[in-house]
């Protein structure tokens, strides 16, 4: 649990902070991966992407659920969640960029593919020599 020593928190207040972490501890484990090679996969990244998604989400939901006034927020915690954000924002945005990039490659070997298929041996062999000249 999440919470200063001393402090007495509304059932109300526990109950969310109870369900957020339980959720939040949940979501954190499924990032493990099972094996060391998985880390690089794309399957791995895609859920690592989707999960840090939900737990923004989740801490969304919670400061929104917490109902407190914007005047009570510490200005370090409302300075640690955005800066957070435009981390998460940030890190979709190279996932996107990279995607695009290999979506873009795998276009271009197919095309490549399908030139490759159209053309006789005669044409290859004249390809060839003259990337040899």
């Amino acid at each position: 649990m999440i919470s200063p020593k001393g402090s007495q928190l509304s059932p109300i207040l526990l109950s969310l902070l109870n369900t957020f972490e339980a959720t939040l501890s949940e979501r954190l484990k499924k990032i493990v991966p099972k094996d060391k090679g998985d880390i690089l996969s794309l399957s791995w990244m895609k859920l690592t992407m989707e999960l840090l998604y939900e737990i923004h989400c989740d801490i969304k939901n919670l400061i929104t659920e917490l109902d407190l006034p914007v005047t009570d927020w510490d200005e370090k915690w409302m300075d640690v969640y955005l800066d957070i954000s435009v981390k998460l924002l940030d890190i979709s945005n190279a996932f996107t960029s990279e995607l695009t990039r290999l979506i873009q490659g795998h276009l271009m070997l197919q095309y490549v593919l399908h030139k490759l298929e159209s053309y006789s041996p005669e044409q290859f062999t004249r390809a060839s020599s003259s990337l040899d000249n």
